[in-house]
């Protein structure tokens, strides 16, 4: 039996770059997001299947590495795979490719299964009836997704939740929170660092008309969201000096 697997090419739109051409975390999430779902449908695991069960998959963490940026309105070739199921998470692997091969950006996330319901962690493991074989034996980051400890960090902005931050569950989808993570950062900032890597935990959801704020350190490598008392997420991010 083949390698699980999923490949769907797309092209670098003007809203997935910045300032200065480079692709966004939110852009990079976007991709990662569209393959997991395209694949999940085709392996019969997908929104409306996994709705009939009553059950919903949550992305967990999800970090990348961003190897090289691709050309303006370039073509890529973006792929997943998935790993062998845990009890309870799935880990997926993601690659994208400019149109001549180049390896652009690798990254990996993990996801849960809770009751829609409930909210209750169900297994994963059933849901992936394949063979050892069928799945990618190595992952695309080593060690995965490494846990981000809390650290001590300044409020950088505050804001409320929109309803165009809103997904097909009502919360805020998970690419949005790249924005929020670069919003943190000023122009300038940005104009003198460029993104080589980030890692993101998903810990709480956001809903329509919640209020938020987002802390980072001086450094910028470390960003955290909360709404009251409630951590939603934890971000680390890598830097690599750049010059507009």
């Amino acid at each position: 039996m083949s390698v699980l697997s999923y490949s769907k090419l797309s092209s670098v739109n003007v809203h997935d770059v910045d300032f200065a051409g480079r692709l966004k975390i939110s852009a990079i999430l976007r991709y990662f997001q569209n393959l997991a779902t395209a694949h999940a449908e085709q392996l019969g695991i997908g929104f409306a299947s996994m709705q009939a069960r009553e059950l919903v998959w949550v992305l967990n963490r999800v970090c990348a590495e961003i190897v090289a940026q691709p050309q303006p309105e370039e073509q890529l070739n973006t792929v997943t795979f998935p790993l062998k199921p845990n009890a309870v998470d799935a880990v997926r692997d993601y690659y994208l490719y400019g149109a001549d091969g180049r390896l652009l950006v690798k990254g990996t996330s993990k996801w849960c299964v809770l009751d829609a319901k409930t909210h209750a962690i169900r297994r994963v493991a059933p849901l992936f009836d394949f063979p050892p074989e069928a799945y990618m034996q190595q992952s695309a980051i080593a060690g995965g997704c490494a846990t981000i400890q809390k650290t001590d960090a300044a409020i950088a902005y505050a804001s409320t939740v929109r309803v165009t931050d809103l997904d097909r569950n009502s919360h805020v989808n998970n690419a949005r929170y790249g924005d929020m993570i670069v919003d943190a950062c000023s122009k300038e900032w940005m104009e003198n660092h460029a993104v080589a890597n980030f890692s993101v935990h998903y810990m709480s959801e956001l809903q329509c008309g919640n209020e938020y704020a987002v802390c980072c350190t001086p450094d910028k490598r470390y960003f955290e969201g909360r709404s009251g008392n409630t951590e939603i997420f934890r971000a680390s991010v890598g830097w690599r000096e750049y010059g507009v």
